[in-house]
């Protein structure tokens, strides 16, 4: 401190000038908020230690200065150019401690809100336990409070538009009771719809609403959140899918379809902590696109620098161009939420509202002896044109990985791509690890944030593939532990990753000229 507001616009709004992006800004967590607002608590508000003090001086100095925070980097926005929306995160289950400041007085003045009941005894781990402090949307005192913030930043603030952001986190009733008072949510909703068209129309320029659901229709329900009906009833304009973990078993067709015929955009959902390696960026919003999506939603990537931005965000917004970029697909994991890869529970708050909302992954999965003798099947999608580009010479060289643990010297996998088997001879096989490309550990201290290569333990098993058998679309994988060690491993040789590798030729300097 002080934070200045030219500041605020080196780090948040300029990395976005002259790419495609909106920016969405969260405005707090917890009930304690880093804005200027009239009706919630202002972080250091209350308590100034030195957990909030750096924070809560430099919001203090912002309104002193600029206003706010929030009217500062709309005014940032839009001297820019950059579309603003302002994010609220609607619940939080982040392990904080009662007597912590970033406590929100809301919880403390109403225990008897949350989800947990009093003296309730919930086993460690399970998701129970996980989301027992959050907000329990059931009561009424709940819905209203959170309205008024939502209806605030609208009302009182010249925005373009609000995004209500149920993956942050998403448990808002009893497991027990979500589902059958998921009308409670639409009945907030509905309201909040209500009085944003009637601002809209005093301002005389609409003001979209947004909300990020869970990766399905089926689990948003389950959960409370009835995601198909606010589309019918078009009560939003945005619908950001998934919260990025789990990208291809995230149907965003469902939700292009159930949004057909009305004026409602479909983004997909993509999260730095679980991809960074741009290759991996360019299939997800590939596969997003080839399903429909309008748009993708980058989430926690934004500490990264202004030289990134530009590259990236360029690629990611035109399919045109991510048709001819290399990428790397993969089968998604259930691993983000559980720790150790097999763990059948979630271990944290947060990982237990993600385990909670997310669909089953098909990863890790034990190989182990079978009856048939067949082995495991998987199923990758391609979105690549692959017949087309290898018909004019252009198409990709591609590779096929398996990343394994406690795999034996006596090991020996079969493998059969779409029936056809991969010659164990061509397999190129590493025991030593092998490196990611992943967003720094600490991304949230630093801009620019990095991109550093992590190793990680295990072992590799990378097969070149032709066209055939790999093709665009479904691909189907069977693996099979054809032959195991003897009692020289501490259990079944797990597959705990599967990556399909397109390079395609270097693209001409006249591509980046043309984007810039």
């Amino acid at each position: 401190p002080p934070l200045i507001l030219a500041q605020v616009a080196e780090a948040m709004v300029a990395p976005l000038a002259g790419t495609p992006a909106a920016l969405w800004w969260s405005i707090g967590d917890h009930e304690v908020y880093h804005f200027e607002t009239q009706i919630g608590q202002i972080i250091g508000q209350f308590d100034e230690s030195r957990q909030v003090e750096t924070i809560g001086q430099n919001v203090r100095h912002l309104i002193e200065t600029c206003g706010g925070p929030l009217t500062g980097l709309i005014g940032l926005c839009r001297q820019a150019g950059v579309p603003f929306f302002g994010r609220v995160r609607m619940n939080s289950h982040y392990d904080i401690e009662p007597d912590s400041p970033l406590w929100g007085r809301f919880r403390r003045e109403y225990p008897d809100l949350m989800i947990g009941l009093a003296d309730e005894r919930c086993g460690a781990g399970s998701i129970e336990h996980g989301i027992r402090t959050g907000l329990n949307y059931v009561h009424a005192k709940v819905r209203q409070y959170r309205a008024a913030i939502i209806c605030e930043l609208f009302e009182r603030f010249d925005i373009d538009g609000v995004e209500l952001d149920f993956m942050r986190h998403p448990a808002f009733f009893r497991v027990d009771q979500a589902y059958q008072h998921r009308h409670l949510i639409t009945d907030m909703l509905t309201c909040v719809r209500q009085r944003m068209q009637r601002q809209a129309e005093a301002r005389g320029r609409p003001i979209q609403l947004a909300v990020r659901v869970p990766p399905t229709l089926a689990d948003s329900a389950r959960i409370g959140l009835d995601v198909a009906r606010w589309i019918d009833k078009q009560l939003v304009d945005i619908v950001v899918v998934g919260g990025g973990f789990v990208p291809y078993q995230t149907p965003i067709d469902q939700f292009v379809r159930a949004a057909s015929g009305r004026k409602i955009d479909i983004y997909g959902c993509i999260e730095s902590t679980r991809y960074a390696d741009e290759k991996n960026l360019r299939a997800i919003a590939s596969h997003f696109f080839k399903g429909g999506a309008q748009g993708i939603y980058l989430y926690n990537f934004y500490t990264m620098g202004p030289e990134w931005n530009r590259r990236v965000l360029n690629d990611l917004a035109d399919p045109d161009v991510l048709a001819a970029l290399g990428k790397r697909y993969e089968l998604d994991q259930t691993a983000r939420f559980t720790t150790p890869y097999h763990c059948a529970y979630p271990v944290t708050n947060i990982e237990a509202t993600f385990r909670y909302a997310n669909p089953a992954a098909p990863l890790p999965v034990s190989l182990v002896p079978t009856a048939t003798g067949r082995g495991v099947r998987l199923k990758l999608e391609i979105t690549d044109n692959l017949e087309t580009a290898g018909a004019d010479g252009t198409g990709p060289r591609a590779t096929l990985t398996l990343r394994l643990d406690q795999l034996g010297p006596a090991d020996v996998l079969s493998v059969k791509l779409n029936g056809q088997p991969l010659p164990s001879e061509t397999a190129e096989v590493c025991t030593d690890g092998w490196m990611r490309q992943e967003v720094e550990a600490d991304f949230w201290q630093h801009f620019p944030a990095k991109i550093v290569e992590v190793k990680r333990e295990g072992a590799s098993v990378a097969y070149p593939v032709d066209v055939p058998p790999l093709r665009t679309g479904e691909n189907e994988l069977e693996v099979h532990l054809a032959h195991a060690s003897d009692g020289q491993t501490a259990g079944p040789v797990l597959v705990k990753g599967v990556e399909l590798l397109l390079e395609y030729a270097p693209r001409t300097a006249s591509h980046t000229d043309t984007d810039a």
